[in-house]
């Protein structure tokens, strides 16, 4: 028989492998600066670009536009809208608003040809910030990190794992990646981090993004 007295609890994707907050001083000092978004939800959304009832509905359903244009997002007060491909976006919200969102996406596009299905279960979250984040990207991918401009985003690879890079402003970029390789994604950015000095900070502790109402400090 199930214990009655056990209450699940939700534990972020880098509970067990971030250590605790560095001293403000290290983090005055840090050329690169991490912190977690635990509690972000990630909604897949798919179907048409040219259809415009495909469009209207989503928008109505989820209260932010769909970016049509490749490797661009947008923004809302409460979430945000990555193109992922011509007929895939990924929506990010905060996890308390995520299954208002997905029954009212189910809802408003039954009879369209498109395809709902919540992600944030395998997804992990972080911020990178500081003078010296992009040199770290520089270690970690061969993508072009100084010409991805803000309001874009772009899949790329990190050593044996696929990451999405969201730049929302100059100071930093938000990385989205699958939970199963977050320890192995920590461990890469602990390691080529050395030479620039890292420091690991709460979500406040960093410059809010244009997507900062992802926060669950906000």
């Amino acid at each position: 028989m199930p214990d009655p007295t056990f209450t699940p609890t939700l534990r972020s994707a880098l509970a067990d492998h971030l250590p605790a907050p560095s001293s403000p001083e290290a983090q005055a000092q840090a050329g690169v600066r991490v912190a977690e978004w635990p509690d972000v939800a990630c909604i897949v959304l798919r179907g048409r670009a040219d259809d415009a009832a495909f469009l209207a509905a989503s928008q109505a359903a989820a209260g932010i536009s769909l970016p049509t244009q490749p490797g661009t997002f947008t923004t809302s007060a409460s979430a945000a809208a990555l193109w992922i491909s011509p007929d895939e976006w990924w929506l990010l919200a905060p996890r308390l608003a995520r299954d208002g969102m997905v029954a009212a996406l189910r809802q408003a596009t039954t009879g369209l040809h498109a395809q709902v299905a919540d992600n944030s279960g395998s997804v992990a979250c972080l911020q990178l910030a500081g003078a010296q984040h992009v040199s770290l990207l520089r270690h970690l991918s061969p993508y072009d990190f100084e010409s991805l401009g803000i309001g874009r985003c772009v899949s790329t690879v990190f050593p044996r794992a696929s990451v999405t890079v969201l730049r929302a402003n100059h100071e930093g970029v938000l990385l989205l990646f699958r939970r199963s390789f977050a320890d192995w994604v920590w461990r890469l950015i602990e390691r080529n981090a050395k030479p620039y000095s890292l420091a690991v900070c709460a979500p406040h502790d960093l410059p809010a993004p244009g997507v900062a109402a992802l926060r669950a400090d906000r």
